[in-house]
């Protein structure tokens, strides 16, 4: 049997060398779901293009972000070297690495999870968002507000100041609700699928804990006020995923 492929993650890490992003957090719980063994390197914000744009990585077809984090490379001995960034390729690498667990990215529950939480949670992402430039080093931080300028038009603060936390909470509050209801319709939980967790719940868990690692503890509780969030939270914190990552 053919050796595992060397995993590097590339990642923009906080000044205090802590993982920070949602995108990141949910593909680190993957390989860990896997048991596979990576190495990180943090980039940052200004040099992502220029990192990449060397490599065989295809780009975005995005001016402003043709590179986004993470970024994994799959390293086999007498092979190219494989860059990987868009979330539905990696999975389908990881699952064709280590079968079982599956991760079921695309089984039809998980399908109808997105399409239920994503709505739920994008009022507590974008309060999160705006905590952003408190966890980076100084060079992460311009470059980040730089990109964020020339996506939205506006500075970081205006786009903040448009949408009142209160609103944003009072938003999520029924959306939240409406998702914890579909949890437990149909399935013992604790996971969407029942007693196993899969990229779903990576995805949801790793929100809830971008909100906390960059200091929107508001976004966080609101999230965890939800019963069934909080037990889906918990119960991927028990198998250590949240912990190591």
């Amino acid at each position: 049997m053919p050796s595992p492929p060397e995993i590097h993650v590339y990642d923009t890490l906080g000044h205090d060398g802590q993982i920070w992003s949602h995108h990141t957090l949910r593909i680190l719980y993957a390989l860990h779901r896997k048991d596979l063994s990576y190495t990180t390197q943090s980039v940052d914000y200004p040099d992502i293009e220029s990192t990449f744009a060397p490599t065989s990585l295809p780009a975005k077809d995005d001016p402003v972000e043709p590179y986004e984090m993470p970024v994994l490379r799959f390293r086999t001995d007498g092979a190219e070297d494989l860059y990987l960034m868009d979330p539905a390729l990696i999975i389908a690498k990881l699952d064709e690495l280590v079968p079982d667990p599956p991760l079921r990215f695309a089984s039809p529950r998980a399908v109808e999870a997105r399409a239920i939480f994503g709505p739920a949670f994008a009022p507590l992402l974008q309060i999160a968002v705006g905590r952003v430039p408190t966890v980076l080093s100084e060079r992460s931080k311009q470059g980040f507000l730089a990109k964020r300028k020339a996506r939205w038009g506006k500075s970081l603060e205006e786009w903040v100041a448009e949408r009142p936390q209160n609103f944003l909470l009072a938003t999520a509050e029924t959306r939240l609700t409406l998702f914890g209801r579909w949890l437990e319709e149909g399935n013992q939980g604790p996971f969407v699928e029942g007693s196993e967790p899969g990229y779903s719940d990576m995805t949801v868990v790793s929100i809830l804990e971008f909100a906390r690692r960059v200091g929107a503890s508001e976004a966080f509780e609101a999230g965890m006020r939800h019963a069934l969030i909080a037990r889906l939270y918990n119960a991927l914190a028990e198998g250590s995923m949240v912990a190591e990552c």
